[in-house]
């Protein structure tokens, strides 16, 4: 009786997760959207690398019309790995995005109904923040637009989690804490960004609040160090790129204005990220209860941020002059509405708590927070259940997309072409049909900043020298080389669609060439020497012995880490059974 009293939320978050799943199932519809092609391509680089059974950290020798650029080892390294493993089991592109949004919807409601209990909301309340976060845009993107915020997001309540025993408990759990900043970075810098600011917060509080200042001062330093061993590849990868390349920057946003947070009492919350009817509700709600319910220190400080990160998400802010004051805002945060992420994953269990205070402090209320709740349940659900549909059902119509910014065809095809490329058993097909140029962490000549970014134009020379040339050359993988070859009836120099960085060794016709003996273009494409005949290209990004140390030091702590806590978590499974007898 109380193992299924422990075990039914968790079942109920599955059922959940499955239900929002369930009209993509329905439709078979697959969703691509503005960045969907982009992390298909960082996929599917994995995916091949497990089935070709050679792995290539840096350079991307399947993915993204197998230019030989580096992505992975700058965004989510392992994580891609795990997606390219789920695509190796999921067998098509629907079922992928079928099967990592299931797992995104129920990692999410996961976390955030522990982060609920740990803070002492009763299990109805707690089950209430989990499926509201679940049904959150800022959740839901992923699936009905590939936004890989979403998976960062998901683990943020995960981070908090071990961060409030630095305010309401005498120690940290170390390993908890170091494993899951550890867990974030490895899926999302930004989302691992934010959620170390409000580590920082708690840990400032902490050291005015905690009497036990000193112990947790020395338990932190002991995650933050275990964090950096488990991360060592992240680090590695980046230093060891960027300290050779001057890499291009996502798209710079100039009106950062017109990307804060917005309520709508009307608009089904989708690609905008926008707050629907739910969230508007939720907002002014917490805020109403807090009159009436006397809760505790670290409830009081979660909800605090979290409505101050929401007001730093809003209008309220000059974001288009901050933008011009500091032009990094504009390609590292892009969207002043990803903010608001802090401000649904602290103010949900804010809210779980409050109603189980004032469930407990009064009989009246409780009939009423039931209704309430299951009114909130269901109207997160429907909604974001509508969405789903929306989104998955366009595939089956004659548009096939919703958006098609920035999106070419390599060659003249019908919607049913694409579609059946894109169900093809072939996975690349679909990804070597429609493509998008995507000049993020190219290589640069210059320091590429918001003000010069559009003059340089990345986007058309990513087209004009890579996706429209591509269809002339072979392009093989032999280990971890990508070889490009050609047939060429003069010795004329050219441009080949293949990408070299500072630290890309570049073999022409047998022959190694220095720096000097090739040229590239404003985004890395190679202009070599030809020859009459068959010419052909090898190229391997080789990074520098301590990037390699990194990698293996980061693998040895990860399997370390892994083991240990397999080890104590057996121990503990082992006395609880002892202590039932």
């Amino acid at each position: 009786m109380l193992k299924l009293k422990k075990v039914w939320p968790i079942f109920l978050i599955l059922i959940v997760a499955l239900l929002m799943v369930a009209p993509q199932m329905i439709t078979r519809g697959l969703v691509l959207e503005t960045d969907s092609l982009f992390h298909f391509n960082r996929i599917f680089d994995t995916y091949s690398q497990f089935k070709a059974h050679s792995i290539n950290y840096f350079q991307m020798n399947y993915g993204y019309e197998q230019s030989g650029r580096i992505i992975n080892a700058l965004y989510g390294p392992y994580f891609a790995y795990f997606l390219g493993a789920v695509l190796f089991v999921s067998g098509s592109w629907v079922k992928f995005e079928i099967v990592s949004s299931f797992l995104l919807f129920f990692v999410a409601g996961l976390n955030m109904y522990f982060l609920a209990k740990k803070l002492k909301a009763n299990t109805l309340y707690s089950l209430l923040a989990a499926i509201l976060f679940m049904t959150s845009p800022f959740i839901t993107a992923w699936q009905t637009s590939q936004q890989f915020t979403s998976w960062g997001v998901s683990v943020m309540p995960l981070v908090i989690y071990f961060g409030v025993d630095m305010i309401s408990a005498s120690k940290v759990k170390i390993l908890g804490l170091a494993g899951s900043v550890s867990l974030i970075i490895q899926i999302h810098v930004f989302s691992a960004f934010l959620s170390i600011v409000v580590l920082f917060i708690l840990f400032m509080l902490s050291m005015v609040l905690n009497k036990q200042r000193v112990q947790i001062l020395k338990e932190v330093i002991l995650a933050a160090v275990i964090a950096v061993f488990l991360t060592a590849n992240v680090w590695g990868g980046m230093l060891d790129v960027f300290l050779r390349n001057k890499v291009f920057p996502p798209f710079p946003v100039l009106t950062m204005a017109a990307r804060t947070t917005t309520f709508s009492l009307t608009q089904i919350p989708d690609v905008t990220l926008d707050f629907g009817p739910v969230m508007f509700v939720i907002a002014i709600l917490t805020i109403a209860l807090l009159f009436f319910a006397k809760t505790t220190r670290i409830t009081k400080v979660l909800l605090a941020v979290g409505y101050t990160f929401l007001v730093i998400s809003s209008k309220l802010l000059p974001w288009n002059d901050l933008a011009k004051s500091f032009p990094q805002l504009s390609t590292f945060l892009q969207f002043p509405v990803r903010l608001a992420a802090v401000f649904i994953v602290l103010v949900l269990p804010g809210l779980a708590v409050l109603l189980t205070e004032l469930h407990i402090k009064s009989n009246g209320f409780r009939t009423l927070a039931v209704g309430l709740c299951t009114a909130l349940i269901f109207s997160g659900v429907i909604l974001e259940v509508s969405s789903a549909y929306m989104a998955s059902s366009v595939w089956n119509s004659s548009v096939l997309m919703r958006r098609t910014t920035n999106l070419f065809l390599t060659r003249k095809a019908s919607t049913t072409q694409i579609r059946e490329a894109f169900s093809s058993n072939d996975l690349g097909e679909g990804l070597e049909l429609l493509t998008k140029p995507s000049p993020d962490y190219l290589p640069a000549k210059e320091e590429i900043t918001a003000r010069n970014y559009v003059n340089v134009h990345p986007y058309g020379q990513y087209y004009t020298g890579i996706i429209s040339k591509n269809a002339n050359y072979k392009k093989t993988v032999k280990g971890q080389k990508l070889i490009t070859s050609w047939k060429s009836g003069s010795k004329k120099a050219i441009q080949v669609p293949v990408i070299a960085y500072s630290g890309t060794e570049v073999v022409l016709n047998g022959k190694r060439l220095s720096g000097t003996n090739y040229r590239t273009n404003g985004i890395g494409c190679l202009e070599v020497q030809q020859r009459k005949g068959i010419n052909t290209l090898i190229t391997d990004y080789h990074a520098h012995w301590w990037a390699g140390v990194l990698i293996v030091v980061s693998a040895i702590a990860t399997v370390l880490y892994a083991s240990l806590i397999i080890g104590l978590w057996t121990m503990r499974l082992k006395q609880n059974s002892r202590a039932a007898y």
